[in-house]
């Protein structure tokens, strides 16, 4: 069956709304939405799950403290580049270590003096990558793949090097930054659609008062 066009998805969905007398939510309606298109809407940006990594994020010498204030930022702001960029540092982070007074650690962090990343921020960035692929949909193929890919890569029982993990988490970033592009800028056509479609309802259904409030309150 060809594709229905958003304007007949939405006309359909504010149907359904009436028909099943459903509160006019933003979740019921993109429920509903969702089921008649047979597909997933993008899903929000995953800020708990990046929060949780921040809380476990290293944060001790001035580089780390920077660059932790950098990932806090990207965070508020729902920036992928910046995020990518934030990754990308404290991977070369363990690619050059500071050279200090202190005496080297010989334990806990004898892995990152090697180029390889400790487990718990492996493991850390597994689950936000895994969290991250209900937001990304079904569309791109591509980078559904990079990212199972990368989690297989991080959650290897062998610690993962410093060096694998900055090409493979740059590459994946750079194809999820525009990813996240399109889907952004088909969920405002979509959002604007929708307004109009709301307001046309409301003036067309005057005599059905308890349609008109549902279209009413959606707008």
């Amino acid at each position: 069956m060809a594709d229905r066009p958003p304007s007949e998805l939405a006309r359909e969905t504010l149907k359904q709304l009436a028909a099943r007398r459903l509160p006019p939510t933003p979740d019921n309606y993109l429920a509903l939405y969702d089921e008649i298109a047979g597909s997933r809407s993008p899903q929000p940006f995953p800020e708990g799950p990046l929060s949780s990594i921040q809380r476990v994020l290293p944060g001790q010498t001035p580089a780390q403290k920077r660059l932790l204030g950098q990932f806090e930022r990207a965070i508020i702001t729902k920036d992928w580049t910046s995020l990518q960029s934030v990754m990308v540092g404290y991977a070369n982070l363990g690619l050059n270590p500071a050279t200090g007074t202190s005496k080297p650690v010989e334990t806990a962090d004898a892995p990152t003096a090697l180029g390889e990343l400790p487990a718990e921020f492996a493991e850390a960035l597994a689950r936000l990558i895994d969290n991250t692929l209900p937001a990304l949909g079904e569309d791109d193929a591509r980078v559904l793949d990079m990212a199972r890919q990368l989690i297989t890569f991080l959650r290897e029982p062998t610690l993962p090097p410093v060096a694998a993990t900055q090409v493979m988490l740059s590459n994946f970033t750079y194809r999820v930054s525009f990813a996240t592009e399109d889907q952004a800028a088909i969920r405002a056509t979509l959002l604007e659609l929708l307004h109009m479609v709301f307001e046309n309802i409301a003036v067309l259904s005057a005599d059905d008062r308890w349609l008109q409030g549902q279209a009413e309150a959606l707008m």
